[in-house]
């Protein structure tokens, strides 16, 4: 499945227009790290389909989507050591269904825009977390 809303960023790197670091990808969604990360380690499970609201989406893909943030999050706490991994479901700033993961380290989720990440950081999270994904 491939996605057109040719003014989507996430559309763009679905369709490989834009390159990304690609931890997981099927049918019904791609899970890459996040290139401004407000905490490290942070990672996005994107739904291919483009729907604004997730709860727009089809029951299959809904549960697919939840199941793969599971499976990346098992892989964040294995890799990363993390307090706890928290997860929000997005679709504001970008209006495409999105779950941000955010491994936190201290007391609690502050969730506020981050730095970009470079290349070397987004690689070396990306191998990380899939040395530890049980997909």
């Amino acid at each position: 499945m491939s996605t057109n809303n040719s003014n989507c960023i996430f559309c763009k790197i679905i369709n490989k227009d834009i390159p990304s670091e690609i931890i997981h990808e099927d049918n019904n969604c791609i899970v890459i790290p996040d290139k401004f990360p407000a905490m490290k380690g942070q990672c996005l499970v994107i739904s291919k389909e483009h729907i604004g609201y997730a709860f727009d989406l089809d029951e299959t893909t809904y549960n697919h989507l939840f199941s793969i943030a599971k499976k990346t999050v098992k892989a964040i706490d294995k890799a990363l050591n993390p307090k706890r991994t928290c997860l929000v479901v997005e679709g504001f700033e970008i209006p495409h269904t999105h779950i941000k993961l955010f491994p936190t380290y201290g007391t609690g989720l502050k969730i506020q825009g981050g730095k970009e990440a470079t290349n070397e950081e987004i690689k070396e999270l990306a191998s990380k977390v899939k040395e530890n994904l049980d997909i």
